[in-house]
Formats: C-alpha cells, structure tokens, sequence
C-alpha cells in the first residue's frame, strides 16, 4: 500500500512539473506575442506628421482592436484555466476534511478500544483478587476436613461428638469444597475468556492503528496535491495579470488614437443645416422649440466647433465630476487624459463636454451611467448626515463612516489597532484629524482656498462635509446601462449616447430643457441650463438674453429654410 501510495504521488508531481512547464511556455509566448505585435497599433502622436495622417491612425486602431479581441480571447483561456485550478483546490479541499474527519473517527475508535481494554483489565485483575480470595478459604476448608480425617474414628468414640454429627459436619465440609473448587473454576474460566477478549480488542486496535497510519499518508498526499495546485494557480493568476495589461496597453493606444481620430473630425463640429435638421427632430419628440434650442447651444459651443481646450484634472469640479468623467471616456474608448473640456473660467468650474457643454455629474442621468452601489444617477443621501462639525472628541456613527471613507479612499487613519482599515470606531481621535487634514489639502481647491485656507484645519464643517458626500457617491463605481439611457432611448441609437456626438448632444440638451420648462418659459429654463440654482443671478439673466437673442436670429434662418423645404 506505501508503496503504491509512492508510486501514485510521483506521477502526480511529474504531471504538476508538466503543467508547470507548459503555463512558463504560455507566458512566453505571450510576452513573444506583446513584443512582435504590439508594435502595429503604436503611433507616435507627438510626431505631427503621423498624429494627423487619418489613414494611418486607422489602420493602427484597427490593428489595436484586434489586438484587444485576441488577448481577450486568451485572457478567457486562461481565465478558464484558472478557474478549473480553484475547482480543483476546492475539491481537494473537500478531500483534506474528509481525511481529516476519517483520522478523528479513528482516534476516537481507538481511544474507546483502549478505554475498554483498561475496563476489562481492571475486571480481569478484580477476578484474580476473587480466586485467591477463594482458594484462601477453600484451603481452610480442606485444612479442617484433613484434622478431622487424623482424628480418626476411634477419637471421635472417645469425644463427645456423634458418629451422625461427625458424618453430618464431614459432609457438610465435602460439599463446600466441592461448591468452592466449582467457583473457581467459574472464575477461571470467566478471566481466560476476558483474558481473550482484551487480546482481541488489543488486536483491533492494532489494526485500527494501521488504518490511522495509512490515512495519514493519504492526508499528507492530498495536503500536497494542494500545494502543488497552489503553485500551478499562482502561476496562472500572474499569466492573467501580465494578459490583463497587455489588454490595458492596447486599450489606451486605442483609446489615444481614437482621441487623434475624434479631434480630426472636427470634434462634434456641426453645419448649421445638420444642426437644424435635428433640433427639428428634437422638437417634434420633445417640444422644445427648434431656434431656442439652436440658439442655446450655438452660445455654449458654436454648434460644437468650441468644445473646449482644457483638461478633466485641471478643470473639472474635483468632488463631483472629476471621478465621473473617466467611466463616461472609456465607454467609448476615449483618453480621459487627452480629451478636451471646457477650462475653468475663473469663477465656479468648467468640464463642460460636448456641442452641449454637459458637465459629468449632470450626463450621466441622461446618457445611462448608473452609481452600483446606489443604483442611481443622481446625488442620493449623505454619508455623513449630522450638520454639527465633527472634531476631535466628537463621537457617533457620522465619525464611524467618515473613518471607513478616509480608509477606502486613500487617506488611511493607522496600519493596524484602532482606527484602522476594518477596526474603524465611532471616536474622532487626534489621528482621524491628522488624516481629514490630509484629505482636506487633497481637495484645497474645494475646500479650503475658497475661505482662505491653505492648511487643512483636521475638522469636519460644511465644505469638508460636501466633498466627502460628493466623493463617497461620485466615486462609483459607475455602470453603462442601456435601459437607463434616456438620450438612446429617444435617438434609437444601437450605441451609448455620447456627449461629442451632435445628435445624442441636442437630445440631451432638448430632454434637460424639456425638464426645466422650456416648453412654457425658456428664459428661465435656460437660466437654470446655465447657473442651476443660481438662476435668479445677473450673470444667468445675461444668458438667457444671449442664448434668445441668437434664437431669434435662428428662427428666421429656420422660417427661411422651412419656406425652402430644407429644414
């Protein structure tokens, strides 16, 4: 059985050695693959010769495409892989507790044999005890039984004693001995068959001793057919890894290129008869009238030819937008860091994306990105909900939830003990301050330059209140769902709504305004377009005067062309 049990182990090491051998060869191979071909989807974007030649960055998209779809499809593979070698571990798994489970049956089966062996043992030395006890007394038996017999018969004249007593007492003695040597031989009898049962129990516990040994070994042979699947999965988890990034590589070439491509279209530019055409379109569906319409976003963008020149990290409301906009840029393949926004004007924030001039916070509720931890577009609740400043002596479950948001988000308030990552408690200690300093001088320009501060002050008030709600919502993760797309469902597009392209940008446009009114006040439905809240400032009467003024101009040119059937 050892023997065999050896034999089988050597073949499950040489075919670990193999699968091994084989997973190095893959990974090579893919590392060869990454080398030699990675090369067809590269353009040098800096070069302006080839950052503007469109034939080139085509064929070095699509290069970079196929590209993606093979690793994808290895990466499946090895996925695959590496789900059967869990599968396996987790049977094995299964197997090690059930071999575990048969070694503590068989240390119970022999604890019990020895505690019976110790019982019978105990019985048997009792039964020694008895005998001698017996034999003692027999022996004084047969000692009184042999005076009488010496005394003899002519003695027993002589006495006083009765030949019928004498006969009757000698009897009585007989008998005894002979129930005596019977008991003995009861007892004798009962110890050779106890003495027979403990050798037999000692027997089988030998043999069950035999038995634990073996499984034993099978437990030790399994606990390293683990091991060696342990091996195998870890080096399968690096090859997904190395395949996982030379899908992210490929992706953001792509996604470079296709920002190169984007911008040489003009970026979302429109013709006035192109932009006319759909924001008829839009007020057949929607109701918002064609000239205001193209009068708004002629103001916002120049019908997309002024889409912006700034960037999301410099420009971008920093809490609110900024987490938003690389989800809405890899839905379509976009560079978030190479395309173009609105910049900041110098009062509130730009960000702004599109012929629309959408800000993130804002697209998503029309173009079907959904927060998955929330299931909304929209801001929905506060994690800290208290208006009181939390500081240090504040206790509570704001300051419990501020701790975990400051340990998940980066700004990790202690390694280990209290406080730390998953041993978040409801105090605010002087190192939860230390860490919303850290967090408040992240977000500067949020928080603390617009009051004057250029140090974090480590309390939590209003603005250090908003930017930690914001983030804790725009963060996401965040989701494309095409049930949630208004703007698709209304263009019967078969792809995502995309803010830089002009038809999914007036739709948006039209839905928003449709929201705020327009259909019955589009001066105030444009105030609220531009400064939300804000709409009764002076700087949004100024819009809605420049965004009316350019769709009165709009509606004759529309009048013009409906006359001319080209509108």
């Amino acid at each position: 059985m050892t023997n065999f049990l050896k034999k089988r182990s050597l073949c499950h090491n040489i075919a670990a050695l193999c699968g091994t051998v084989l997973l190095v060869f893959s990974l090579l191979c893919g590392f060869f693959f990454y080398t030699v071909f990675a090369e067809e989807c590269f353009v040098d974007l800096n070069d302006d010769k080839n950052a503007s030649d469109r034939s080139a960055l085509e064929r070095a998209l699509e290069n970079c495409q196929e590209h993606i779809e093979e690793t994808e499809r290895v990466l499946q593979k090895h996925q695959a892989e590496r789900t059967s070698t869990e599968y396996d571990i987790l049977l094995i798994d299964q197997e090690i507790n059930k071999a575990l489970l048969r070694i503590r049956s068989s240390d119970v089966i022999i604890g019990e044999l020895g505690q019976e062996i110790t019982s019978k043992e105990k019985t048997v030395n009792q039964l020694n005890n008895d005998i001698e006890e017996h034999q003692h007394f027999l022996g004084e038996v047969l000692q009184r039984i042999n005076e009488a017999e010496q005394k003899g018969f002519m003695n027993l004249l002589l006495s006083n004693v009765t030949i019928s007593s004498f006969f009757s007492r000698t009897n009585e003695y007989t008998s005894l001995r002979e129930t005596m040597e019977d008991s003995i031989q009861s007892i004798d009898n009962l110890k050779l068959r106890l003495t027979a049962s403990v050798d037999d129990l000692a027997s089988k516990r030998q043999e069950q001793s035999r038995v634990r040994q073996q499984q034993q070994v099978a437990a030790n042979e399994v606990k390293h057919q683990r091991q060696q699947k342990e091996v195998v999965l870890e080096q399968q988890l690096h090859v997904e890894k190395k395949t996982l990034e030379q899908i992210d590589e490929y992706e953001t070439r792509a996604a470079r290129i296709q920002t190169r491509l984007f911008e040489l279209s003009g970026g979302g530019a429109i013709s006035f008869g192109s932009a006319c055409v759909i924001a008829e379109e839009v007020q057949r569906k929607l109701g918002v009238r064609t000239a205001f319409l193209l009068g708004l976003i002629k103001h916002e963008s120049d019908l997309g030819k002024n889409v912006g020149t700034g960037t999301y990290l410099t420009d971008m409301h920093p809490t609110r937008d900024q987490p938003i906009f690389p989800y809405i840029a890899k839905l379509f393949g976009f560079d978030p860091d190479e395309l173009r926004v609105s910049k900041n004007p110098g009062f509130g924030w730009g960000g702004a994306m599109g012929p629309a001039q959408f800000i993130p916070s804002t697209w998503v509720c029309y173009g079907g990105l959904v927060n998955t931890k929330t299931g909304t577009c929209g801001f929905n609740g506060d994690l800290i909900k208290t208006r009181d400043t939390l500081r240090i002596g504040s206790k509570g479950a704001d300051v419990k939830r501020l701790q975990k948001f400051l340990n998940q988000n980066g700004f990790t308030i202690a390694q280990s003990g209290s406080s730390s990552p998953g041993k978040e408690t409801a105090t605010y200690t002087d190192e939860v301050a230390g860490a919303v300093k850290k967090f408040q001088e992240r977000y500067a320009s949020r928080i603390l330059r617009p009051y004057g501060y250029t140090r974090g002050t480590g309390s939590v008030g209003p603005s250090t209140r908003a930017a930690v709600n914001q983030i804790s919502f725009y963060s996401g993760p965040w989701q494309y769902r095409s049930d949630r797309d208004l703007i698709r469902q209304q263009t019967r597009s078969e792809s995502p709504s995309n803010p830089w392209n002009p038809r999914d940008a007036f739709f948006a446009s039209g839905l928003y305004l449709k929201e705020l009114g327009a259909e019955s006040d589009e001066c105030k439905a444009a105030r609220w377009y531009y400064a939300g809240s804000n709409w009764r400032s002076a700087v949004a009467r100024q819009y809605c005067d420049a965004v009316l003024s350019k769709a009165r101009r709009f509606q004759e040119e529309v009048d013009l062309l409906k006359r001319e059937k080209a509108c």
